[in-house]
């Protein structure tokens, strides 16, 4: 299962991020996404691969809400979007700003 943690500080760094999910017993797998969103805000979210739907139940309940670094972290499953052929080099987003 992946799971999506949200609301992350872009202070946060490589090792910071590896430390928040060690204490929660989760194996450091995941892909670090940042930018800057329509209004120019810094973005900052991480997508963990967990071994079972179990343990990403488990990381959900453990970080969804949890502050950290000042900020309340949201967690839920995550879900890919389908790439679109029928829109090449176009950005996709679900809410259209």
């Amino acid at each position: 299962m992946e799971v999506f943690v949200g609301n992350l500080p872009a202070t946060a760094t490589l090792l910071d991020l590896h430390a928040l999910l060690e204490v929660i017993m989760v194996r450091p797998d995941f892909r670090v996404h940042q930018g800057r969103d329509h209004q120019e805000r810094g973005y900052h979210f991480l997508v963990v691969r967990t071994d079972s739907r179990e343990a990403g139940e488990s990381l959900i309940a453990a970080l969804h809400g949890r502050e950290y670094a000042g900020h309340v972290l949201e967690a839920r499953e995550y879900h890919s979007r389908a790439v679109d052929t029928g829109w090449p080099d176009q950005e996709r987003r679900l809410n259209p700003g």
